[in-house]
């Protein structure tokens, strides 16, 4: 009698159903993703002089052979736990930055706050990805809103003392240039009066006569004091004073003086 032998499948070929068999079980898995809304709180800052202000928020995935209830209940099952383990880690890392800096507790957080994985006994695996941001205390916030208006307010008193600058030197300079254009014309200040009084041409011009005939009234009690003063200073002295003075009335007038002497100024011999 003969029996025939069964060989055993080999150890790659085992390797091979044994995946098989996994891709099967993950294929019939379900999967699926819940977010909870935002929960905000408080927690310490260092020292506990302060504290922080903290959104969370938890995204589930949970997959398994069970229907979408099965998978709710899963995570309905591990929400509250996940909620205090995740609070513990927020409450143990701010503890340790200033109330001031929370953007550094956020980042520190963001770092820390790693998903949460656990598998049930029916083989459910359900992850929990923690999200957080973090804020100052509403005191330190309105502080620190104080403190950027002030420095702003200051900044922009600051630009435009600037720019007053700028412009008050650009007046300057062009009222010294129209200013500068009439010192050699006497008219030039009836001129500025005809343009500011466009309908009194007539009343400019006799103030402007007015005006003249009693630099010319000056004029003359000038000549006579310089007259009366030849009479007891001696010649030298007659003419230094003479000249002197009508240079100043020539200047008043608004008369042009002559050139001075190609020698200077003139000898007492």
């Amino acid at each position: 009698m003969t029996t025939s032998l069964r060989r055993r499948p080999g150890r790659f070929a085992r390797f091979l159903a044994r995946l098989a068999d996994l891709f099967r079980a993950q294929a019939d898995m379900r999967a699926l993703t819940i977010i909870d809304p935002p929960v905000e709180y408080e927690t310490p800052a260092l020292h506990d002089g302060f504290g922080f202000r903290v959104k969370v928020r938890l995204q589930w995935t949970v997959r398994g052979e069970g229907t979408d209830a099965d998978l709710h209940r899963a995570v309905n099952g591990r929400r509250e736990g996940f909620r205090w383990l995740v609070a513990d880690k927020v409450r143990h890392g701010a503890r340790r930055f200033p109330p001031h800096l929370p953007e550094q507790a956020e980042a520190h957080l963001a770092e820390s706050l790693v998903p949460i994985v656990v598998t049930e006994h029916d083989g459910t695996q359900v992850t929990c990805t923690p999200y957080v941001w973090i804020g100052s205390a509403r005191p330190l916030v309105e502080f620190r809103q104080r403190t950027w208006l002030e420095r702003l307010t200051a900044e922009t008193a600051h630009e435009t003392a600037q720019a007053d600058i700028a412009r008050l030197r650009e007046l300057r300079a062009l009222w010294r240039a129209f200013l500068s254009e009439g010192m050699d014309d006497w008219m030039t200040t009836y001129a500025l009066r005809l343009a500011e009084r466009k309908q009194d041409a007539a009343g400019v011009h006799t103030e402007m006569v007015d005006h003249r005939r009693e630099d010319a009234q000056r004029l003359l009690e000038m000549v006579e004091k310089i007259i009366a003063g030849h009479r007891i200073t001696n010649a030298y002295e007659f003419m230094v004073d003479s000249e002197t003075v009508l240079k100043r009335t020539l200047q008043m007038m608004g008369v042009p003086l002559p050139p001075a002497p190609p020698n200077g100024a003139a000898s007492p011999n």
